[in-house]
């Protein structure tokens, strides 16, 4: 049985996506219609990956330029703000996680560890009144695997660790880690790790 779970935030507790893409768009209005939406592609296929690293991504491979930190920095900083003023509403909550959290919140540690920014992702748990049920609440610049390990390596507990995750950047800093993974929210993950969750309420999962 695990004792400690690792929960992804976009995706798995929030149905962030389509919104960070209109987010996306509008941050980059001013550039090519078919440049911004070669980005957009990008984002829904790296989920976990960092704004940051998606800005970066943009620059250098979509618009061909040097990639200025500032003008990344300056983006990130406008895109926070529109997600923030956006995603804090608790319409937005994946309703079966939420209530999964709210039942097993004493009974296991809980982290939250996302590629989410990590003010907007403490402004956004307590917003939605999910923060209570974490011990901790990471998010970036720093990488996820990264933030991974800071977890395991201060309770030194990899094989009482299970992650879960709707990306195969979760699933990778996981197998980085060695702890186990398990899939959520996204077919395409469904055969790789150590198991795919169709549904969190009603069902006993393998962690358990």
């Amino acid at each position: 049985m695990a004792k400690i779970l690792l929960f992804d935030f976009d995706g798995v507790i929030v149905d962030s996506m389509s919104l960070k893409a209109d987010v996306f768009r509008a941050v980059l209005r001013s550039f090519k219609e078919d440049q911004v939406e070669e980005l957009v592609q990008f984002h829904f296929a790296n989920g976990g990956v960092s704004r940051f690293d998606k800005f970066r991504y943009f620059f250098r491979e979509v618009v061909g330029d040097v990639v200025d930190e500032n003008v990344i920095a300056a983006c990130s900083a406008q895109f926070s703000t529109m997600v923030k003023s956006q995603l804090s509403s608790p319409a937005f909550l994946i309703r079966d996680t939420v209530q999964y959290l709210e039942n097993v919140h004493r009974r296991f540690e809980l982290h939250l560890v996302s590629g989410s920014e990590h003010h907007e992702l403490v402004f956004l748990s307590q917003a939605l009144k999910i923060a209570g049920f974490f011990k901790s609440i990471s998010g970036s610049p720093t990488a996820k695997v990264d933030l991974v390990h800071r977890i395991i390596d201060s309770d030194s507990v990899r094989t009482e660790t299970a992650m879960i995750g709707d990306s195969i950047t979760d699933f990778e800093a996981a197998r980085a880690n060695n702890v186990q993974f398990f899939g959520y929210n996204n077919p395409d993950l469904r055969d790789i790790g150590d198991g795919y969750i169709d549904k969190f309420i009603g069902v006993t999962h393998p962690w358990e």
